[in-house]
């Protein structure tokens, strides 16, 4: 990943299957085109680069019901 930008870690629940995972990655680039992502499915976790707000991420995967929560 490109570090230039900030890196958000966010904790994700909700998520079983592939689909999810590929589901809450759209979500990110639909908010932000530019972002770099990186979703564990495994470890309900994902990694963004992006220059946008956490709580943009953050209120719009738990919207479409995947639950996220800024990692410190």
């Amino acid at each position: 990943m490109n570090t230039a930008r900030p890196v958000l870690s966010l904790a994700i629940s909700g998520m079983s299957c592939e689909g999810c995972a590929n589901a809450v990655k759209r979500l990110v680039l639909k908010q932000d085109p530019q972002a770099q992502v990186e979703v564990d499915l495994q470890g309900a976790a994902a990694k963004i680069v992006s220059d946008q707000s956490p709580t943009l991420f953050t209120a719009t995967l738990t919207q479409a019901g995947y639950p996220a929560t800024l990692r410190a």
